[in-house]
């Protein structure tokens, strides 16, 4: 535990050091007084920074409020934008009228686009690819909504289905939207009979299909190879080269194939394609060959061509025989196709979509003369814009000037007050040190209170509550005999009180002595029947006043065995007292003096009374908890006992 100079020693430290850290306060704030001072004249520079900035960004508002305006209407006028530009495109392939005919087909291609769910800036790129290829026909609109449902059915894109349909009607020479119609069937058919899918075939046909034209091989056996040799032969980009090495053999025929072919009284591998048909000349070659693969492969000189003419004519011929047929039985299998496609579930979001689109796409059509005519006014002003942004320019090479002679002001203000800063920072870790040294000095303080002080006073606490517990006990324990003891200790405090007034009775005793002489005979009576008793009292009374002036534990003591005595004699005579006690009452209950006397005696019965509740209280208090009611008690204890005593 530390010593009492331990502490006299820190707390002379830490006043010591509280008076330092005031002076180094001081200082710190006078150095920093000094620094806004120094600092003070960069204000203005500041505030003619502020209005510089302001009219900068009132000149550049033009700018931004412009195009916060064009933002707005983007998100509506960017899709109408671009279905104009793509429907502009269209009109350059249009003769005539081009301006009321992009009308028509752009109202046409929204249409559609709701239709088929297709966006309307994919449908108006592929009407401009099909007018392109075939060029614009009555039916150019009704070929390519044709195209698009292909597109729809087959789960291509309507580029593909564009370079399929139209690239297989320009190679076989056809027109119109018949021909769009038997293309598209023979397309879904050879999917269904085959190993392949629509976009593998509409972007494989085109290697094929020219040559084919060229040769005259008819669109039906064309698309019955296809779909026999598919998944067998290889895929379908594969199965299109093996096919058109197949017909270049007789375009360009080796010599071994030109002597079959003259043999069998054709000029050319065309006139006997032309007079056999394509799998008729097959069969003869294979006939002719014994379907030797050796035989063959002099005819057929690229592994491609040979690979795919043995199939067709070996284990593939009837399979080639039978799709070709149903490729003659393929009419409506395009629109079987789409109709089932274009009732799914996602087909019919698909087409919710693009109805918003179309709407959005009206609406800004309708915004955009507006547009226009804005757009066209700015346009016309340019040379004025321009000159806004240049004085714009002008004033934010202004803020940068004023800015830089704004933050030079406050640099200088610094390099001014280099010196006050210095010492202001060695003033701020004079600071930390005196509260560093504050701490470390109060620090053993702290530690034997957290350590020493605060368990201790909890250990007196509860020593404390033991020991009012075991007087509490005690008392309970032992009532029974001390109960006489504290009704003693009051009659005896009673008794002190009682011949106090006695003696200021006895002074007024001469004043009434006539008034009181015929009383004598009753008076002596009583005195008579409690000599013992008067004996008694007289003795307490030299005793009490001796304890009242020596020590007051001595009057307790006395007080209890005089009020003891006293209480024995009256009990043991009471019968003998009360009609002499009733008889000098009714005699002397008028005299002034007995009536002063009566009202000592409630006095000190009152106080007596209190003073023992007092002490219940007081016990009942502290063995309960309850403080509040134990310091009541306590004082109203006090207080009766200092009443009683006068």
């Amino acid at each position: 535990m530390a010593s009492r100079t331990t502490y006299q020693t820190h707390f002379l430290l830490g006043a010591k050091v509280q008076s330092s850290m005031n002076k180094s306060f001081a200082k710190v704030q006078k150095n920093m007084k000094n620094i806004r001072k120094g600092a003070g004249y960069t204000e203005s520079a500041f505030s003619k920074l502020g209005r510089t900035v302001k009219n900068a960004f009132a000149a550049a508002g033009i700018y931004f409020g412009a195009r916060a305006i064009v933002r707005s209407f983007q998100s509506v006028t960017t899709s109408a934008m671009n279905l104009n530009d793509k429907m502009a495109d269209v009109a350059t392939l249009l003769d005539g009228d081009a301006k009321k005919k992009i009308g028509n087909y752009k109202e046409e291609v929204q249409e559609l686009a709701i239709a088929v769910g297709k966006s309307s800036d994919e449908l108006s790129t592929g009407l401009y690819k099909t007018i392109s290829a075939l060029g614009e026909s009555p039916e150019s609109m009704k070929i390519f909504t044709k195209i698009a449902e292909n597109a729809v059915a087959g789960n291509v894109k309507v580029a593909d289905s564009v370079a399929f349909v139209t690239g297989t009607m320009k190679a076989y020479g056809e027109e119109g939207l018949a021909a769009a119609e038997k293309i598209s069937d023979l397309g879904f058919q050879a999917v269904k009979h085959g190993d392949t899918t629509f976009p593998e075939l509409a972007k494989n046909m085109g290697k094929v299909a020219p040559i084919a034209s060229s040769l005259g091989v008819g669109m039906e056996p064309l698309f019955g190879a296809m779909a026999t040799l598919t998944g067998v032969t290889g895929n379908t980009a594969e199965v299109a080269t093996g096919v058109r090495g197949i017909m270049k053999a007789f375009i360009k025929p080796s010599s071994d194939m030109q002597k079959v072919i003259t043999g069998l009284g054709h000029s050319s591998g065309e006139a006997m394609i032309k007079a056999r048909g394509f799998k008729g000349s097959l069969e003869i070659l294979n006939k002719i060959t014994g379907g030797s693969t050796q035989e063959m492969g002099k005819l057929f000189r690229e592994t491609e061509a040979l690979t795919n003419v043995l199939a067709l004519t070996g284990d593939q011929a009837d399979a080639f025989t039978r799709k070709t047929k149903a490729m003659t039985d393929a009419e409506n299998a395009s629109k079987k196709a789409f109709e089932t496609k274009i009732s799914t579930t996602k087909a019919l979001w698909n087409r919710f979509k693009q109805l918003g689109n179309t709407i959005k796409e009206d609406f800004g059509n309708v915004t955009l003369p507006g547009l226009n005519s804005a757009l066209t006014n700015v346009l016309s002003n340019s040379e004025g814009i321009r000159n806004k942004f240049k004085a714009v320019a002008g004033q934010l090479g202004r803020v940068f000037e004023v800015g830089a002679a704004a933050f030079n002001s406050v640099k200088e203000a610094i390099d001014d007050n280099s010196m006050r800063i210095l010492f202001l920072k060695m003033r701020l870790n004079v600071v930390k040190r005196s509260f560093s040294n504050a701490f470390q000095a109060g620090k053993p303080a702290l530690n034997w209170m957290i350590n020493t002080g605060i368990p201790a006073a909890v250990d007196v606490l509860i020593s404390l509550s033991n020991k009012a517990l075991d007087v509490y006990n005690f008392f309970n324990d032992n009532w029974t005999a001390i109960e006489p003891i504290v009704f003693g200790i009051t009659s005896a405090l009673v008794a002190y009180k009682t011949a106090q007034l006695g003696v200021i009775a006895v002074q007024k005793v001469g004043m009434i002595v006539q008034s009181i002489s015929k009383a004598y005979s009753t008076f002596q009576g009583i005195m008579n029947a409690a000599r013992y008793s008067t004996l008694a009292a007289s003795k307490a009374q030299v005793a009490l006043n001796l304890a009242m002036s020596a020590n007051p534990i001595a009057v307790v003591a006395i007080a209890i065995g005089a009020l003891a005595t006293a209480g024995y004699l009256v009990y043991k005579n009471w019968d003998k007292i009360l009609p002499k006690l009733q008889a000098f009452y009714d005699l002397i209950r008028n005299l002034p003096v007995v009536e002063a006397f009566a009202s000592g005696i409630t006095d000190i019965y009152q106080s007596g009374k209190d003073t023992f509740n007092g002490l219940v209280d007081f016990v009942s208090g502290v063995f309960t908890g309850n403080w509040s009611k134990a310091w009541d008690g306590a004082v109203q204890a006090v207080g009766g006992a200092f009443s009683v005593l006068g």
